[in-house]
This record gives structure tokens, sequence and C-alpha cells, in this order.
């Protein structure tokens, strides 16, 4: 039987319990904030960044994985007669993959395998969570394979964006957006669509917000077999809105708090629902 080692990036969001259990290798990028560079999740939690945004005019950039980072791990493993199988945050959103790839080239090896996971924060969770779990259950390489790429495709999401000070000041909406959004309630809605941010709708009013999650669930016929994470960035009452809902119907799910680099552009108050039809 393979010796099979998940990897995958920080963007991931996986709790530590879950990356301890099933021993998967968690490779950070890099949050930079007035000239020093941060590793996600080692060097800095999320709170810590929000201080920092708080604190200085410059938007911290985030930074992919660098090749060579990529080699180093590659080697550790395969010298230790391991299958690598490499699954990372969509490429559209990051040249994480790129790096991921070009280390692969360097070594010239088949026995890595690298996935674009065309999703971010739980939906790239969930995929190498159930891939770690079969890898722990002892399914082939193949097995394993073939439910990643059939996962791949069978992530949606929903994430409103509560705040849209970072998202502003990152250059992806309008000042002018921004304070007609602020002065109308209107939240953005936002999707991964073929690996792409999306904006898939806006939503006005506070009550609303909640009641918008729960047309998502139900447009796509979430129910007792549905994998489903619900994340935010700051615990409000539209996640206890989304808890009480999920238990009145007795469907099983967990809760992802979002990482630095996600979080950069999030904000402070961003909540969602990934889903994962099996």
């Amino acid at each position: 039987m393979d010796k099979i080692k998940i990897i995958t990036d920080s963007t991931c969001d996986l709790p530590k319990n879950i990356v301890e259990e099933f021993g998967i290798e968690v490779i950070p990028l890099s949050v930079n904030i007035n000239s020093k560079s941060y590793k996600d999740g080692v060097d800095i939690t999320f709170n810590e960044l929000n201080e920092f945004i708080s604190k200085t005019e410059d938007f911290p950039t985030t930074s992919q994985v660098n090749p060579d980072v990529f080699k180093d791990v590659y080697e550790k493993y395969l010298d230790r007669g391991y299958k690598v199988i490499s699954i990372h945050v969509s490429n559209k959103l990051s040249a994480t993959y790129q790096s991921a790839s070009i280390a692969k080239n360097i070594l010239d090896t088949k026995d890595i395998i690298i996935y674009d996971s065309l999703s971010v924060c739980a939906g790239l969770g969930m995929i190498v969570e159930e891939a770690a779990n079969m890898v722990k259950s002892g399914y082939s390489l193949n097995e394993v394979c073939s439910n990643i790429e059939k996962g791949i495709n069978n992530i949606k999401c929903c994430v409103i964006i509560n705040n849209l000070t970072n998202l502003v000041r990152a250059g992806r909406i309008s000042k002018t957006i921004s304070t007609i959004g602020s002065m109308l309630g209107i939240k953005p809605v936002i999707s991964v669509i073929n690996g792409e941010l999306t904006l898939v709708d806006r939503v006005r009013g506070k009550n609303k917000l909640s009641n918008y999650l729960f047309k998502f669930m139900e447009e796509n016929e979430v129910d007792e077999d549905t994998e489903i994470r619900l994340v935010y960035s700051k615990e409000s009452i539209f996640l206890d809105d989304l808890r009480k809902y999920l238990d009145d119907r007795g469907y099983k799910y967990s809760v992802v708090h979002v990482g630095c680099v996600v979080g950069a552009y999030s904000g402070e108050k961003c909540i969602g629902v990934f889903i994962k039809k099996n």
C-alpha cells in the first residue's frame, strides 16, 4: 500500500486539531505589514492582524509560498518513501499553485500530484480534510485522487462581507460603492465561481442577512448528507442564527474561523456558508 502525504497551504483555514489528527502538512502563506512579513497562523493571529490594520495606513499584502519552500517540503517526504498529494488555493486567487508546480518540475518526479482546488478557506479545507481522512482509512492513491477531483467540482459557497473597509483599502471595490453601501445598509454577497471571487448579489438590511444564507442552503438542497461549514471572522448574531437553523434540522456542520490571509480581505465582519454535496 502506498504511503501518502497530504499537503496544503494555510488558506485552507483548518483547525489545528484536524491538522494534527490527520497529519496534514500545512505550508503558510505570508502577510506583509509595514515592511515586515509574518507567516499566516504561525507568526500572527487574526486578532493581531486586525490590530495592525487599525493602526496603519498601509493595507497588508499577502504573498504566495515560495517554490523553494515547496521543494524542501516535497523532498522531505519523498525521501521517506511517500507519494505526495498537494492541494491548494485557487490559482486565480494566489500564485501558490504555480509555486507548487515549479517545485514539482524541479524535482522531476511523478510521485507528486498537485491540485488546484478552485476554492479557498472552508472549500479548500473540506477537500483537504476528506482526502486526509481517506489516506488514514487506507484508501489507495487512485481512490483518493478520484475523490479529490469529484470534490473540487462539488463545492459551493455564499459569503456576506459585512465590513467593506478592507476590500476598499485593498482596491477590490471603490470608495464610492463603499460609502453608498454603508449609507443604505447594503452588504455584498461573494461566491467562488470557477476559482474566482465573484460578486453575486447585494443584501440590504440586517434582518435579511441570515435569511439570505438560509435561502442559499435551501436552494442547494442541503440535507443531513451534505457537508456544511460555517465561516466567520467575528462572532455575531448571524453565526448564532445559522447554528440554530442547522441544529433545528439536525444537520451536521462545523464552524471555521478565517485565517490571516483570508481575513486580510474579508475584514472583521464576514459570515458565510460552504457546502459540499456528497
